[in-house]
C-alpha cells in the first residue's frame, strides 16, 4: 500500500494556518553510525520540528536539493531519484501531520559534509546540527554491520572505511564551521544523547522552545562489541585524526559556554 493511498495529502494540508515568519531549515549530519538517526527521532518529537530520514539523500548527492523540496506536496511525493526507500509508510508517516505546520523543517543526511557548499548555496540561513562521536564506537559499529550478512551494509565498509569516513567528515565540518560559526552547531553524542546536558543548546540553536520534559529516545543502543578487536583499536589509535577531533570538541565546548 502506498503512502498516497493512506493519507489524503490535499485534505490534510488544506486547513493549515500560515506560519508566522516562515519556515526555517535545519539539517542533521555526522559521520555514519554517530547517532544521527537517534537524534532525528528526538527532534521529531518536538511539535515544531519536522526532519526527514535521508528523505532527499540522492538529491543532495547531486547538489540539487532546494527549498521547494520541503513544500508539503513535494516532501510527501517520494520519487525513485529522491532516496533509497520507496514510500513514507510506517515510522515516517507522521511527517504528513507536521510538514505543513512545523516551524523547522529539513533532513537527516550523514553524507551532508561532502556537500556543505551546495547546501549553504541553496539554504543560506540553514542550521546544521553535527553529531560528533568518538571514533572507537563508530569503527566498532561499522565493523559489526559489515560482518552481518543479513544487514545489507556493504562488507567492505568495515573499521578501516569507518576511520577514513570519520576523518573526512570531521575535516570538512571544521572547514564549514570556520566559515559559518553561527550556523554549524557541534554536538557531542555523549553530552547530547546520553547525558542530555546539551539539549537546551540544541533547541535554542534551532530557534524553538525546549520541551518541559526530557524527550531523549530510550532505545539508543550503546551495546559494546561482543569481543574486543585489537586490530580495530590499533588502527583507530594510529589512523584517526584526533587533532581535528579535539579541535571540534573545543568548539562544542565554546558553543556551550557561549550559550550558557
Amino acid at each position: 500500500m502506498s503512502f498516497m493511498s493512506e493519507i489524503d495529502i490535499s485534505a490534510a494540508q488544506s486547513a493549515l494556518p500560515p506560519i508566522e515568519g516562515g519556515q526555517r531549515f535545519a539539517f542533521v549530519t555526522g559521520c555514519s553510525r554517530s547517532g544521527t538517526t537517534a537524534l532525528t527521532r528526538l527532534l521529531n518529537k518536538h511539535p515544531e520540528i519536522c526532519i526527514g530520514f535521508e528523505r532527499f539523500a540522492k538529491v543532495h548527492r547531486r547538489r540539487e536539493l532546494a527549498p521547494e523540496h520541503f513544500q508539503p506536496e513535494r516532501f510527501l511525493d517520494v520519487r525513485p531519484e529522491d532516496t533509497h526507500y520507496d514510500e513514507l509508510t510506517g515510522f515516517r508517516a507522521f511527517h504528513a501531520r507536521k510538514i505543513g505546520t512545523a516551524r523547522v523543517v529539513g533532513d537527516k543526511i550523514p553524507q551532508l559534509s561532502d556537500r556543505y557548499k551546495a547546501l549553504f548555496r541553496a539554504f543560506p540561513e540553514a542550521r546544521v546540527v553535527y553529531t560528533l562521536r568518538e571514533p572507537f564506537s563508530v569503527a566498532e559499529s561499522f565493523e559489526r554491520r559489515a560482518g552481518d550478512p543479513e544487514d545489507g551494509w556493504a562488507q567492505e565498509r568495515g573499521y578501516l572505511a569507518a576511520i577514513e569516513e570519520w576523518n573526512e567528515s570531521l575535516r570538512r565540518t571544521e572547514g564549514a564551521l570556520e566559515k559559518r560559526p553561527d550556523q554549524v552547531g557541534i554536538f557531542c553524542f555523549q553530552e547530547l544523547m546520553v547525558e542530555g546536558n546539551s539539549l537546551p543548546r540544541l533547541y535554542a540553536f534551532l530557534g524553538v522552545e525546549a520541551p518541559k520534559s526530557d524527550q531523549r529516545d530510550a532505545e539508543i543502543s550503546l551495546t559494546p562489541p561482543a569481543r574486543v578487536n585489537p586490530a580495530l583499536r590499533k588502527a583507530v589509535a594510529e589512523k584517526a585524526d584526533f587533532k581535528t577531533y579535539r579541535r571540534l570538541l573545543r568548539a562544542a565546548a565554546a558553543q556551550e559556554q557561549s550559550f550558557a
